[in-house]
Protein backbone atom coordinates (compact mmCIF):
# COMPACT_ATOMS: atom_id res chain seq x y z
CA UNK A 1 0.00 0.00 0.00
CA UNK A 2 1.07 3.43 -0.69
CA UNK A 3 1.74 5.90 2.79
CA UNK A 4 1.78 9.55 2.04
CA UNK A 5 4.06 11.61 4.61
CA UNK A 6 3.30 15.15 4.28
CA UNK A 7 5.60 17.64 4.59
CA UNK A 8 5.83 20.91 7.41
CA UNK A 9 3.17 20.88 9.56
CA UNK A 10 0.83 18.88 7.85
CA UNK A 11 -0.99 15.73 8.83
CA UNK A 12 0.57 12.68 7.52
CA UNK A 13 -1.80 10.71 4.99
CA UNK A 14 -1.33 7.12 3.66
CA UNK A 15 -1.85 6.60 -0.10
CA UNK A 16 -3.17 2.83 -0.14
CA UNK A 17 -3.05 0.81 -3.91
CA UNK A 18 -2.52 -2.60 -4.98
CA UNK A 19 -1.62 -4.02 -7.88
CA UNK A 20 0.08 -7.44 -7.17
CA UNK A 21 2.03 -6.14 -6.36
CA UNK A 22 -0.80 -4.98 -4.21
CA UNK A 23 0.21 -2.02 -4.91
CA UNK A 24 1.36 1.17 -5.71
CA UNK A 25 0.59 5.02 -6.38
CA UNK A 26 -2.64 4.19 -8.30
CA UNK A 27 -2.92 1.09 -10.35
CA UNK A 28 -2.90 2.43 -14.01
CA UNK A 29 -2.56 0.04 -16.78
CA UNK A 30 -3.18 0.17 -20.50
CA UNK A 31 -2.54 -2.08 -23.38
CA UNK A 32 0.24 -0.71 -26.02
CA UNK A 33 0.02 -1.48 -29.91
CA UNK A 34 0.61 -5.09 -29.71
CA UNK A 35 1.95 -4.57 -33.58
CA UNK A 36 4.95 -2.48 -32.64
CA UNK A 37 7.75 -3.21 -31.06
CA UNK A 38 9.77 -0.23 -28.91
CA UNK A 39 13.60 -0.02 -28.78
CA UNK A 40 15.43 1.03 -26.08
CA UNK A 41 15.96 4.36 -27.02
CA UNK A 42 11.96 4.65 -27.36
CA UNK A 43 11.24 4.87 -24.05
CA UNK A 44 13.85 5.66 -21.84
CA UNK A 45 15.01 8.90 -19.45
CA UNK A 46 12.92 11.98 -19.15
CA UNK A 47 11.13 13.92 -22.08
CA UNK A 48 10.06 17.17 -21.69
CA UNK A 49 6.54 18.10 -23.75
CA UNK A 50 5.41 21.55 -23.43
CA UNK A 51 4.56 21.74 -19.87
CA UNK A 52 4.93 18.44 -19.65
CA UNK A 53 7.30 16.04 -18.14
CA UNK A 54 7.53 12.05 -18.09
CA UNK A 55 10.21 9.89 -17.16
CA UNK A 56 10.17 6.33 -18.72
CA UNK A 57 11.60 3.38 -18.29
CA UNK A 58 11.04 -0.21 -19.73
CA UNK A 59 12.42 -3.64 -19.50
CA UNK A 60 14.06 -5.61 -21.55
CA UNK A 61 12.06 -7.88 -23.66
CA UNK A 62 11.23 -11.60 -24.44
CA UNK A 63 11.89 -12.52 -27.94
CA UNK A 64 9.64 -15.54 -27.58
CA UNK A 65 7.31 -15.91 -24.30
CA UNK A 66 6.26 -19.51 -24.93
CA UNK A 67 3.45 -21.26 -23.09
CA UNK A 68 3.31 -24.05 -20.53
CA UNK A 69 1.04 -26.21 -18.44
CA UNK A 70 0.15 -24.65 -15.21
CA UNK A 71 -1.95 -27.50 -13.31
CA UNK A 72 -3.86 -26.75 -10.17
CA UNK A 73 -1.16 -27.18 -7.26
CA UNK A 74 1.60 -25.86 -9.11
CA UNK A 75 3.48 -22.61 -7.90
CA UNK A 76 3.62 -19.40 -9.81
CA UNK A 77 6.86 -18.62 -7.96
CA UNK A 78 8.49 -21.95 -9.51
CA UNK A 79 11.60 -20.65 -11.72
CA UNK A 80 9.93 -23.02 -14.88
CA UNK A 81 6.81 -20.96 -14.39
CA UNK A 82 7.68 -17.63 -14.78
CA UNK A 83 10.17 -15.41 -16.52
CA UNK A 84 11.03 -12.05 -15.12
CA UNK A 85 12.37 -8.64 -17.40
CA UNK A 86 14.09 -6.06 -15.80
CA UNK A 87 14.91 -2.05 -16.57
CA UNK A 88 18.33 -0.22 -17.07
CA UNK A 89 18.88 1.82 -13.90
CA UNK A 90 17.42 5.40 -14.09
CA UNK A 91 18.89 8.44 -12.40
CA UNK A 92 16.33 11.52 -10.94
CA UNK A 93 17.56 14.22 -13.32
CA UNK A 94 15.95 16.72 -10.74
CA UNK A 95 13.71 16.67 -8.19
CA UNK A 96 10.40 16.51 -8.61
CA UNK A 97 6.64 15.16 -7.98
CA UNK A 98 5.36 12.52 -9.72
CA UNK A 99 1.65 13.76 -10.41
CA UNK A 100 0.43 9.94 -11.63
CA UNK A 101 0.92 7.41 -14.03
CA UNK A 102 0.44 4.53 -16.18
CA UNK A 103 1.88 1.30 -16.96
CA UNK A 104 1.74 -0.25 -20.70
CA UNK A 105 1.70 -3.97 -21.73
CA UNK A 106 3.58 -4.50 -24.88
CA UNK A 107 2.91 -7.57 -27.64
CA UNK A 108 0.97 -9.64 -25.46
CA UNK A 109 -2.40 -9.75 -23.49
CA UNK A 110 -3.15 -8.54 -19.93
CA UNK A 111 -2.85 -12.30 -18.60
CA UNK A 112 0.87 -12.72 -19.21
CA UNK A 113 1.18 -10.39 -16.18
CA UNK A 114 2.42 -11.70 -13.06
CA UNK A 115 3.30 -8.22 -11.61
CA UNK A 116 5.13 -5.35 -12.64
CA UNK A 117 6.86 -3.30 -9.85
CA UNK A 118 9.31 -0.01 -10.01
CA UNK A 119 11.55 0.16 -6.92
CA UNK A 120 14.46 1.68 -5.44
CA UNK A 121 18.09 -1.11 -5.03
CA UNK A 122 19.75 -0.02 -2.13
CA UNK A 123 16.77 1.96 0.00
CA UNK A 124 15.65 0.18 2.92
CA UNK A 125 11.64 -0.57 2.12
CA UNK A 126 8.72 -0.28 5.36
CA UNK A 127 8.91 -3.92 6.38
CA UNK A 128 12.36 -5.90 5.41
CA UNK A 129 15.55 -3.90 5.64
CA UNK A 130 18.30 -3.05 3.39
CA UNK A 131 19.49 -5.07 1.15
CA UNK A 132 16.10 -5.46 0.53
CA UNK A 133 14.85 -2.40 -1.88
CA UNK A 134 11.92 -0.08 -1.43
CA UNK A 135 8.72 -0.53 -3.33
CA UNK A 136 7.59 2.38 -5.21
CA UNK A 137 4.48 1.09 -7.18
CA UNK A 138 3.57 -2.82 -7.78
CA UNK A 139 0.76 -3.85 -9.62
CA UNK A 140 -0.48 -7.37 -10.38
CA UNK A 141 -2.78 -8.71 -13.27
CA UNK A 142 -5.94 -8.26 -11.71
CA UNK A 143 -5.06 -4.66 -11.03
CA UNK A 144 -4.71 -4.14 -14.68
CA UNK A 145 -7.75 -3.05 -15.44
CA UNK A 146 -7.62 0.66 -14.58
CA UNK A 147 -7.33 3.98 -16.72
CA UNK A 148 -4.10 5.93 -16.10
CA UNK A 149 -4.34 7.30 -12.97
CA UNK A 150 -3.32 11.05 -11.67
CA UNK A 151 -3.15 12.12 -8.38
CA UNK A 152 -5.00 15.13 -7.13
CA UNK A 153 -2.74 18.38 -6.01
CA UNK A 154 -1.36 19.12 -3.83
CA UNK A 155 -0.72 14.90 -3.63
CA UNK A 156 2.64 13.21 -5.26
CA UNK A 157 5.05 11.33 -4.71
CA UNK A 158 8.39 13.39 -4.49
CA UNK A 159 11.19 11.83 -5.94
CA UNK A 160 15.03 13.45 -5.53
CA UNK A 161 17.87 14.23 -7.32
CA UNK A 162 20.10 11.55 -7.93
CA UNK A 163 17.34 8.60 -6.66
CA UNK A 164 17.58 5.69 -8.56
CA UNK A 165 14.57 4.16 -10.36
CA UNK A 166 14.53 0.85 -11.37
CA UNK A 167 11.30 -1.32 -12.76
CA UNK A 168 11.12 -5.25 -13.27
CA UNK A 169 7.84 -7.50 -14.92
CA UNK A 170 7.19 -11.23 -14.26
CA UNK A 171 5.37 -12.82 -16.91
CA UNK A 172 3.82 -15.79 -17.30
CA UNK A 173 1.84 -17.70 -20.41
CA UNK A 174 -0.22 -20.80 -19.04
CA UNK A 175 -2.16 -23.00 -21.32
CA UNK A 176 -5.95 -22.85 -20.77
CA UNK A 177 -8.13 -23.26 -18.21
CA UNK A 178 -5.62 -20.64 -16.84
CA UNK A 179 -4.31 -18.59 -19.56
CA UNK A 180 -4.85 -18.89 -23.27
CA UNK A 181 -1.38 -20.44 -24.13
CA UNK A 182 -0.45 -18.70 -27.42
CA UNK A 183 2.98 -18.21 -28.58
CA UNK A 184 3.95 -14.51 -28.03
CA UNK A 185 6.82 -12.24 -28.99
CA UNK A 186 8.56 -9.26 -28.23
CA UNK A 187 7.35 -8.87 -25.22
CA UNK A 188 7.51 -6.17 -22.58
CA UNK A 189 6.10 -3.30 -20.11
CA UNK A 190 7.13 0.25 -19.67
CA UNK A 191 5.85 2.90 -17.24
CA UNK A 192 5.76 6.46 -17.83
CA UNK A 193 5.92 8.77 -14.70
CA UNK A 194 4.04 12.18 -15.29
CA UNK A 195 6.16 14.84 -13.17
CA UNK A 196 6.56 18.37 -12.49
CA UNK A 197 9.96 19.96 -11.11
CA UNK A 198 9.75 20.94 -7.17
CA UNK A 199 10.89 24.17 -8.32
CA UNK A 200 8.05 25.07 -10.70
CA UNK A 201 5.09 22.76 -8.51
CA UNK A 202 2.62 24.08 -6.45
CA UNK A 203 2.42 20.79 -4.66
CA UNK A 204 3.35 20.25 -1.18
CA UNK A 205 1.88 16.74 0.21
CA UNK A 206 4.02 13.64 -0.35
CA UNK A 207 2.91 10.24 -0.80
CA UNK A 208 4.46 7.05 -0.24
CA UNK A 209 3.20 3.61 -1.30
CA UNK A 210 3.02 0.72 1.30
CA UNK A 211 2.79 -2.83 0.38
CA UNK A 212 1.01 -5.65 3.22
CA UNK A 213 0.81 -9.36 2.11
CA UNK A 214 0.30 -12.46 3.65
CA UNK A 215 2.60 -15.31 4.14
CA UNK A 216 3.75 -18.51 5.61
CA UNK A 217 7.38 -18.38 5.85
CA UNK A 218 9.49 -15.78 7.75
CA UNK A 219 11.14 -14.19 5.04
CA UNK A 220 12.15 -10.92 2.92
CA UNK A 221 12.15 -13.08 -0.29
CA UNK A 222 9.29 -12.27 -3.03
CA UNK A 223 9.15 -15.77 -3.55
CA UNK A 224 7.92 -16.28 -0.38
CA UNK A 225 5.11 -13.92 -0.55
CA UNK A 226 2.75 -16.73 -0.51
CA UNK A 227 0.66 -19.38 1.40
CA UNK A 228 -0.98 -22.71 1.40
CA UNK A 229 -4.74 -23.25 1.43
CA UNK A 230 -5.68 -26.99 2.13
CA UNK A 231 -7.66 -28.93 -0.41
CA UNK A 232 -11.32 -29.19 -0.42
CA UNK A 233 -12.22 -26.81 1.80
CA UNK A 234 -14.45 -23.47 0.98
CA UNK A 235 -13.99 -20.27 2.49
CA UNK A 236 -10.55 -20.70 3.72
CA UNK A 237 -9.42 -17.81 5.90
CA UNK A 238 -5.51 -16.97 5.96
CA UNK A 239 -4.71 -14.01 8.27
CA UNK A 240 -0.80 -13.27 9.77
CA UNK A 241 0.75 -14.92 12.58
CA UNK A 242 1.12 -12.42 15.25
CA UNK A 243 3.74 -14.40 16.92
CA UNK A 244 5.98 -14.28 14.19
CA UNK A 245 8.87 -11.67 14.34
CA UNK A 246 7.98 -10.27 10.51
CA UNK A 247 4.20 -9.61 9.89
CA UNK A 248 4.03 -7.91 6.97
CA UNK A 249 -0.13 -8.40 6.98
CA UNK A 250 -0.58 -6.18 9.85
CA UNK A 251 0.70 -2.56 10.27
CA UNK A 252 0.35 -0.03 13.17
CA UNK A 253 0.21 4.04 11.84
CA UNK A 254 2.72 6.12 13.73
CA UNK A 255 0.43 9.02 12.98
CA UNK A 256 -2.71 10.33 12.41
CA UNK A 257 -3.54 10.31 8.87
CA UNK A 258 -6.37 9.29 5.92
CA UNK A 259 -6.12 6.23 3.41
CA UNK A 260 -6.93 7.97 0.12
CA UNK A 261 -6.62 4.80 -2.61
CA UNK A 262 -6.49 1.58 -2.03
CA UNK A 263 -6.78 -1.86 -3.87
CA UNK A 264 -6.03 -5.66 -3.26
CA UNK A 265 -4.65 -8.76 -5.09
CA UNK A 266 -5.51 -12.15 -5.35
CA UNK A 267 -4.79 -15.00 -7.41
CA UNK A 268 -8.59 -15.85 -8.77
CA UNK A 269 -8.31 -18.36 -11.02
CA UNK A 270 -6.58 -20.28 -7.80
CA UNK A 271 -9.41 -19.98 -5.89
CA UNK A 272 -9.14 -16.13 -4.49
CA UNK A 273 -12.14 -15.19 -3.10
CA UNK A 274 -11.63 -11.84 -1.18
CA UNK A 275 -9.63 -9.67 0.57
CA UNK A 276 -10.85 -8.27 3.86
CA UNK A 277 -9.14 -5.13 5.74
CA UNK A 278 -9.59 -4.82 9.53
CA UNK A 279 -8.94 -1.64 11.30
CA UNK A 280 -8.53 -1.88 15.10
CA UNK A 281 -9.89 -5.61 14.18
CA UNK A 282 -12.99 -3.93 12.95
CA UNK A 283 -13.98 -5.12 9.03
CA UNK A 284 -13.41 -2.00 7.51
CA UNK A 285 -13.87 -3.13 3.93
CA UNK A 286 -14.17 -6.18 1.66
CA UNK A 287 -11.89 -6.45 -1.87
CA UNK A 288 -13.52 -8.72 -3.70
CA UNK A 289 -11.76 -10.41 -6.89
CA UNK A 290 -13.98 -11.45 -10.03
CA UNK A 291 -13.35 -12.82 -13.68
CA UNK A 292 -13.64 -9.88 -15.95
CA UNK A 293 -16.47 -8.81 -18.14
CA UNK A 294 -16.59 -11.06 -21.42
CA UNK A 295 -12.36 -12.32 -20.70
CA UNK A 296 -11.85 -16.30 -20.40
CA UNK A 297 -8.60 -15.68 -18.51
CA UNK A 298 -8.11 -12.04 -16.77
CA UNK A 299 -9.19 -11.20 -13.51
CA UNK A 300 -10.20 -7.74 -11.77
CA UNK A 301 -9.69 -7.16 -7.50
CA UNK A 302 -11.19 -4.05 -6.33
CA UNK A 303 -9.05 -0.80 -6.27
CA UNK A 304 -9.98 2.67 -6.33
CA UNK A 305 -10.46 6.10 -4.00
CA UNK A 306 -11.12 6.10 -0.64
CA UNK A 307 -11.18 8.11 2.70
CA UNK A 308 -10.67 6.46 6.05
CA UNK A 309 -9.83 8.52 8.87
CA UNK A 310 -6.25 7.15 10.67
CA UNK A 311 -5.51 7.74 14.15
CA UNK A 312 -1.98 7.37 15.82
CA UNK A 313 -1.50 3.78 16.99
CA UNK A 314 -4.33 2.14 14.38
CA UNK A 315 -3.71 -1.22 13.65
CA UNK A 316 -4.58 -2.27 9.92
CA UNK A 317 -4.49 -5.88 9.02
CA UNK A 318 -5.96 -8.06 6.17
CA UNK A 319 -7.07 -11.70 5.61
CA UNK A 320 -7.40 -13.24 2.23
CA UNK A 321 -10.33 -15.76 1.62
CA UNK A 322 -9.89 -18.54 -0.96
CA UNK A 323 -11.83 -21.71 -1.80
CA UNK A 324 -9.96 -25.00 -3.19
CA UNK A 325 -12.16 -27.56 -4.28
CA UNK A 326 -9.46 -29.70 -5.58
CA UNK A 327 -7.76 -32.92 -3.92
CA UNK A 328 -4.39 -30.81 -4.29
CA UNK A 329 -2.93 -27.81 -2.00
CA UNK A 330 -2.68 -24.98 -3.49
CA UNK A 331 1.00 -23.80 -2.63
CA UNK A 332 1.12 -20.22 -4.47
CA UNK A 333 -1.51 -18.31 -3.05
CA UNK A 334 -1.33 -14.97 -2.84
CA UNK A 335 -3.46 -12.05 -0.60
CA UNK A 336 -1.83 -8.30 -0.52
CA UNK A 337 -3.07 -4.70 0.03
CA UNK A 338 -1.52 -1.64 -1.03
Amino acid sequence: MYNMKIIADKSLKWLVVCGFLLIGLALVVTQANRNKTLTANDLSGRVDMADKQYIELQTTQIKELHPHQHNHGDSLMSDSHHETVYSEPYFVEEDVWVTGYEIILHNAPVTVVHHITLYQPGVAGHICPYPYPKVLLTVGQDNMHKPNVEFPSPQGVLLKKGERLDFLAMFHNPLPPVGDGEEHENVYASIRLHTEAVAKSQRSEPVEFYLMYLQEEVSCDSDDFVFTVPPNTKNFSFRQDKEKSLKPGIHTFPSAGEIIFAGAHLHGWEGGEQLNVYINDNLEREYKTKRAEGEKYAWQTEQGPVKIPILPGDKIAIEAIYDNPHDEEVIGAMGMYG
